[in-house]
C-alpha cells in the first residue's frame, strides 16, 4: 500500500526479480547436462528419474533459466578462448605458407587463409575474363595458388 493512496499496492508492480531456487539436484543436474550429459546420465549421477529431469528441462522455469546462463557463460568462455589462440593458429598457418620447399602445405595455408576471410576464386579473376573459369575447379584453386605463391611452388 502507498500512504498517499491506499488504495495503490506497490507490490502487484514490483519488478525486483527473486534469485531461482534450485535444489542441490538441480543445481547438480545443471552441471552435467552443460557438459554433455543426457537425461538419463545426469538422472542417475543426481539420483532423480530420467523423466524428472526431462521436467526441469522443459516445464521448470527457473531451472531452464539457469541452464540458459550456464550455456551462454559457458558458450562465451569457449568463444573468448577460441579467440586467444587464433594468433597461435595464424602463426601455423604463417609458417606454412611461408616453407619453400612444400608446396601442398604452403597451397593449402593460401587456400584456408583465403577462403576464412572470405576471399572467393572470382576475386581473382581480371573483370570480364571468363577463360580462367572453364575446367576443373581443383585444377584453377591450384593454378591460381601456383600464380599467388609463384610458379615453382
Amino acid at each position: 500500500m502507498n500512504k498517499y493512496n491506499p488504495e495503490f499496492d506497490m507490490t502487484k508492480y514490483d519488478n525486483s526479480r527473486q534469485e531461482p531456487t534450485l535444489s542441490i539436484e538441480q543445481e547438480n543436474a545443471i552441471d552435467l547436462l552443460i557438459i554433455g550429459k543426457s537425461d538419463g546420465e545426469t538422472a542417475k549421477m543426481v539420483g532423480v528419474a530420467r523423466q524428472t529431469v526431462w521436467n526441469w528441462r522443459h516445464h521448470d522455469p527457473d531451472f531452464k533459466s539457469e541452464l540458459s546462463n550456464r550455456r551462454r557463460s559457458l558458450w562465451s568462455a569457449s568463444m573468448e578462448r577460441m579467440r586467444s589462440l587464433a594468433w597461435d593458429a595464424l602463426d601455423v598457418l604463417a609458417e606454412d605458407l611461408h616453407q619453400t620447399d612444400d608446396f601442398k602445405s604452403r597451397s593449402n595455408a593460401a587456400y584456408f587463409i583465403l577462403k576464412s576471410i572470405g576471399f572467393q576464386k572470382r576475386d581473382l579473376y581480371p573483370w570480364g575474363t571468363s577463360e580462367i573459369c572453364s575446367g576443373d575447379e581443383n585444377d584453377q584453386g591450384h593454378s591460381i595458388l601456383k600464380l599467388i605463391l609463384g610458379k615453382n611452388g
